[in-house]
C-alpha cells in the first residue's frame, strides 16, 4: 500500500510539474500576446493620428480652395456688373446717336425735298 501511495505521489508530482510547465508556457504566451497587442495598438494609434492629420490637412486645403473660389466668384460678379452697366450705357449712347442720325437724315430729306420743290417751281 505504501508503494502504491508513493507511486501515486510521484505521479501527482509529475502531473504538478507538467501543469507548472504548461502554466509557464501559457504565461509566456500571454505575455507575448500582451506585448504584441500593445505594439499593434501603438501601430493603430500611429496610423489613426496620421490619418487624422492627413484629413485635417485636406480639410484645410479644401477650405482655402473654397475661400479662393468664393473670392473669384465675387470678383467675377463685380466684373459682370461693371460690364452690364457698360453695355447698358453703350446701348443708351447708341440709341441717342441713332436718334441724332435719324433726325439729321430726316432734316436732310426734308431739305432735299424742299430744294426739289423749289427747283420744280
Amino acid at each position: 500500500e505504501v508503494t502504491t501511495l508513493n507511486e501515486d505521489l510521484e505521479k501527482l508530482r509529475s502531473d504538478v510539474k507538467t501543469k507548472e510547465g504548461t502554466i509557464g508556457d501559457l504565461q509566456t504566451e500571454a505575455g507575448n500576446m500582451r506585448k504584441s497587442h500593445a505594439a499593434e495598438l501603438d501601430n493603430i494609434n500611429s496610423e489613426l493620428q496620421a490619418s487624422k492629420q492627413a484629413h485635417s490637412d485636406e480639410v484645410t486645403t479644401l477650405n482655402e480652395d473654397l475661400e479662393k473660389l468664393r473670392s473669384d466668384v465675387k470678383t467675377k460678379e463685380g466684373t459682370i456688373g461693371d460690364l452690364q452697366t457698360e453695355a447698358g450705357n453703350m446701348r443708351k449712347s447708341h440709341a441717342a446717336e441713332l436718334d441724332n442720325i435719324n433726325s439729321e437724315l430726316q432734316a436732310s430729306k426734308q431739305a432735299h425735298s424742299d430744294e426739289v420743290t423749289t427747283l420744280n417751281e
